[in-house]
């Protein structure tokens, strides 16, 4: 994965960010690039740049992106913010993002045969609407490759 033709790596261990009041004053709504986490890890971490998301977070440092997970205690406060509201300064932790869902891991398939294989198992079930959260920053893949 890159970011601006720039390599992206998950990151190996935590990060607390300390959001002050003075990122919030210097923060902007809707923007994963100067909000008031990225202003705080900016500042704190002394790193290029920083992207905080929804779910992620990326450190830009000596020319390698770091990927984060973001609590949902951040997520709360990023949405909050984006929609008008008040940021709560404080401690987030920032962790590394779960085996699962790491950029080198295995995508395929355990081995296990699948017990379902050619069975519709959801006939009969209606699909439930997919929710999307409207008055915030726009999705992360935008400037991806």
């Amino acid at each position: 994965m890159k970011i601006n033709g720039t390599n992206v790596k998950d990151a190996d261990g935590k990060v607390v960010v300390k959001i002050t009041k003075a990122d919030v004053r210097k923060g902007s709504l809707k923007s994963s690039k100067s909000c008031a986490a990225a202003q705080a890890l900016c500042r704190q971490e002394h790193c290029e740049e920083a992207r905080v998301h929804f779910s992620r977070a990326y450190i830009k440092r000596d020319g390698k992106w770091l990927r984060f997970g973001v609590p949902m205690a951040l997520r709360n406060e990023i949405m909050a913010f984006d929609r008008g509201g008040k940021f709560e300064p404080g401690e987030y932790v920032l962790a590394p993002v779960q085996p699962t869902v790491r950029l080198d891991a295995n995508r395929k398939h355990s081995g296990v045969p699948d017990k379902r294989k050619g069975k519709h198992r959801s006939k009969g079930i209606r699909k439930r609407a997919y929710h999307v959260v409207s008055g915030v920053r726009a999705r992360m893949m935008a400037d991806w490759e």
